[in-house]
């Protein structure tokens, strides 16, 4: 078995930079004080600092909660930018050095300031669970099937547990490329492609790409607006079949929580109007020739719980989400093996930060 300490010695260094900035930011005038991006994070920051504007090079917007809306230009060059984009944190920083400004991205400025700022989205509380479950995150790493997978394994580990966006260098925005990976490509074939939170149908057009001559495809996606996009995308096609339905663990109603591409079933509201069913519940959908996607904004565990059956019969190849939740990186590998322990596990990481990491299962043959 490969074994590896998966956490790094912390940089010495990286912490004393961060320090510095968060005391900077702290005791400068508001006038040099600024945010780059507009989310969750700004309205947090803005709530404890005063500031002189937000940089946002993509809006026509004069000002947000009350404060002036820039471009990168008209900040001084003594400013301090703080970069609340979760996203292309590492090029909006790249892009700042350049430019002979000092900045910080959220991620470590949350992490090393005393004020109760907001915690990283799907980061909340990583620390402890790694803290707590070291043993399987460690397990998980060496049930991974390449050094790739390794790797991207513990640079996402060091940057969840740190906050040091250094452990990220290499990655990069490259979402269009989640799904398809070569490693699919073994001997078993895939003809038909289960899509588990469809959104606007983008992943299956990707799946038709792919594999043309694909038998079939479910697309499961209860968003009012983005079951539409998808009935209309695919209205051409009689081997496509999209379907208004929750995949869990269990049959039932829930209510669903509208939110663009995060869009998610809230477990604290059930006896909504979206229908809920297991996977399980399908007869015949599942093959050994199938190929299921997960990405459910957080409800993965649910999902497998509730295909437990067609999982241990069939091994279908496998792609979960796995960002959304702090114990996803572990606990969605050990759901799926005590399940049906016959397959490569593989990892990939598809963003500059933390989101859009997917653990693949593919069928040993």
């Amino acid at each position: 078995m490969y074994k590896a300490k998966i956490i790094k010695e912390e940089d010495k260094d990286f912490q004393t930079t961060v320090r510095n900035f968060v005391e900077d930011f702290d005791k400068i005038s508001y006038s040099q004080r600024y945010i780059f991006g507009i989310n969750l994070y700004t309205d947090n920051v803005i709530n404890q600092y005063k500031v002189a504007g937000i940089i946002d090079e993509n809006t026509n917007l004069k000002s947000h909660e009350g404060v002036d809306i820039v471009k990168l230009h008209e900040v001084p060059k003594d400013a301090l930018i703080l970069v609340a984009s979760g996203g292309a944190t590492q090029s909006i920083l790249k892009k700042l050095t350049q430019s002979n400004m000092r900045a910080l991205d959220y991620f470590a400025f949350q992490r090393f300031n005393s004020k109760k700022l907001v915690q990283p989205r799907f980061n909340e509380n990583f620390e402890q669970e790694f803290l707590r479950n070291y043993s399987k995150f460690e397990y998980v790493q060496e049930c991974l099937a390449d050094s790739e997978s390794r790797r991207q394994f513990q640079a996402v580990i060091n940057f969840r547990f740190y906050a040091n966006i250094e452990h990220m260098k290499g990655f990069e925005n490259r979402e269009s490329e989640q799904y398809f990976e070569p490693f699919l490509n073994t001997n078993k074939q895939i003809d038909n492609f289960i899509d588990v939170g469809g959104f606007d149908g983008f992943t299956s057009q990707q799946f038709i790409s792919n594999y043309p001559n694909f038998r079939e495809i479910n697309i499961f996606e209860p968003e009012t607006l983005n079951y539409q996009v998808c009935i209309n995308r695919f209205r051409n096609f009689e081997n496509i079949f999209v379907h208004k339905v929750c995949l869990s663990k269990e049959s039932g109603f829930a209510t669903f929580i509208s939110s663009a591409s995060t869009s998610r079933i809230d477990a604290n509201i059930l006896g909504g109007d979206i229908s809920v069913r297991p996977l399980d519940s399908y007869a015949n959908l599942v093959t050994n020739n199938s190929y299921v996607k997960v990405d459910i904004e957080g409800d993965e565990i649910n999902f497998l719980r509730g295909s437990a059956n067609s999982i241990k019969t069939h091994t279908p190849f496998l792609a979960i989400a796995v960002y959304h939740n702090s114990e996803d990186l572990w606990k969605i590998a050990n759901e799926v093996l005590a399940m049906n322990s016959n397959y490569y596990l593989f990892f990939r990481h598809y963003t500059e930060t933390l989101y859009e990491s997917v653990l693949y299962f593919v069928p040993r043959t």
